[in-house]
């Protein structure tokens, strides 16, 4: 049981204090009961300790477990072995009767409701710090984590507070809160008693709330959506921690972080945690067999509505079983990678190439419904080019040769081939040489003129207005390749297939 007092007194001299303080002083003339007071719950706002009671090593445990709490020396003078105690108890009052008659107490009547408001303060102050250190982001000053020192603390700060149990509360948004944001949630936590303090953590904000009720936390919703109604939000409410038993305080963290991942599922803006709330456990022979299912349909070429059917049952799966979202990520990112190396085994001139998607780029969608949406558009892709996959090489370079032989008036390049035919540029170059022992510029340059020729022969078109219709550079240099391949100039070509000799 917490007890508060304004003024507690350890010294082996009686002091006179006013009337109007004698319900809120508590005296003791032992420095060993003193300690023991405190120890047992006796939480004073001001102290008044005379150094000849306590050992130093009385004042060392002092200074650590309450440093917060405000300390006034009564000392009739200074001496030099003095110095050791002030250093140890500083910042401290000064008391001594030159600055201040002993029997006057009312300078620290008027201190108690400053001295309650730092302690309170203090004690808050305490409680951030420890979940702070749990968060991993607080070193003590000599590099070594602080977490035992908080951790040690943290309890007896609730304690102080009149504070028996509370939780930890995460508050997310679709993109990491903005200052302007923060403010917001500042104002909110100011005037909501039930909110102890809150700090920025990972892009979140975490709030530690005495009473969280889903009252408060839709209060503190809609105050957001007001502000800022263009981002999603979600709120997770982690196990209670006690006072008497805080637990493991990076759980709570995880707790409520993990709240907010329902949203995944359920758009279930307030979320409080429970141990059922996601599983952990896979069913990978259910999961193999999907994969396996879209697989197919993607190779074997079914019907878009098979393939959409399909993928329909596989993030069925997931919504079923209530995997943990970050879980459900990279089942689908290892399915993407595993599909690329089939793609790979079966055509080696495939042009998909999925090692650009990242596990990051997969966590991105945010929930499973939009998870969804995103690979059905790239499954029906991938189905779409899936004819392309059971051609031989050969076969494959037939159909790209009939097709430059039929664009030989258009831009030709092999980026052109390759959005076609969904090809590795690099590779096709290899095999194309290898099946028609022409490179692939040649083919062009050579069809080109053959088709010139036909020009020539057949139509009245001009020699500039043909080449560059064919795309040559200009007139000369249609004319000196058409020479290099044919022995005869294009002039003369059109003459001769107009009068042949016999």
């Amino acid at each position: 049981m917490v007890t508060f007092m304004n003024i507690c007194v350890c010294s082996s001299s009686k002091y006179h204090f006013p009337e109007s303080l004698s319900d809120t002083i508590l005296e003791f003339s032992e420095a060993s009961l003193f300690m023991s007071a405190l120890k047992e719950g006796i939480c004073p706002l001001y102290m008044l300790i005379e150094p000849s009671c306590f050992s130093f090593e009385q004042l060392s445990e002092l200074k650590r477990r309450y440093s917060s709490c405000p300390v006034a020396v009564l000392a009739p003078q200074i001496s030099p072995e003095d110095y050791e105690t002030i250093c140890l108890l500083s910042p401290f009052y000064l008391i001594s009767p030159s600055d201040l008659p002993l029997n006057d107490f009312a300078i620290l009547s008027g201190l108690s409701a400053r001295a309650r408001s730092i302690r309170m303060d203090s004690l808050r102050s305490g409680l951030r710090m420890a979940l702070l250190s749990e968060a991993g982001q607080v070193q003590e000053p000599n590099g070594t984590s602080g977490n035992r020192v908080y951790h040690r603390t943290f309890s007896f700060d609730m304690r102080s507070l009149s504070i028996h149990s509370s939780s930890l509360i995460c508050v997310c948004a679709s993109r990491p809160f903005s200052e302007k944001q923060e403010q917001v949630i500042a104002e909110f936590v100011s005037r909501t008693p039930s909110i102890l303090f809150h700090f920025p953590h990972q892009g979140d904000i975490v709030l530690l709330c005495n009473q969280p009720n889903r009252c408060v936390l839709t209060s503190l919703l809609n105050c957001l959506k007001e502000t800022f109604p263009e981002l999603e939000y979600g709120i997770g409410v982690s196990d209670r921690i006690s006072s008497s038993a805080p637990g493991d305080l990076s759980s709570c963290f995880m707790q409520a972080k993990s709240a907010t991942e329902d949203n995944f599922y359920r758009k279930a803006e307030i979320v409080f945690y429970s141990k059922e709330l996601f599983s952990l456990t896979q069913d990978y022979t259910t999961l193999i067999y999907y994969e396996k299912e879209l697989t197919n349909a993607i190779l074997m070429g079914h019907s878009e509505d098979t393939l959409l059917s399909i993928l329909k049952e596989y993030i069925g799966y997931f919504r079923r079983r209530h995997l943990l979202p970050s879980m459900v990520c990279n089942s689908v990112y290892r399915f993407l990678n595993s599909l690329d190396r089939v793609f790979k085994f079966i055509d080696p001139l495939c042009t998909i190439d999925l090692t650009f998607i990242t596990l990051e780029q997969i966590n991105s969608y945010g929930t499973l419904d939009a998870l969804h949406a995103a690979l059905s558009n790239m499954l029906l892709d991938f189905l779409r080019r899936g004819e392309h996959y059971t051609r031989t090489p050969e076969r494959m370079i037939h159909e790209i040769q009939a097709y430059i032989d039929d664009h030989l008036e258009q831009p030709l390049t092999l980026n052109t081939i390759e959005q076609e035919f969904y090809v590795n540029k690099f590779v096709f170059c290899r095999q194309f040489k290898k099946y028609t022992g022409m490179t692939f510029n040649q083919y062009i340059r050579t069809g080109r003129l053959l088709k010139a020729r036909d020009l020539l022969t057949n139509t009245d078109i001009k020699i500039y207005e043909l080449s560059a219709r064919l795309g040559f550079q200009d007139e000369s240099y249609f004319g000196y390749v058409f020479k290099k391949e044919f022995g005869i100039s294009p002039t003369s070509y059109r003459l001769s297939s107009r009068n042949p000799t016999d």
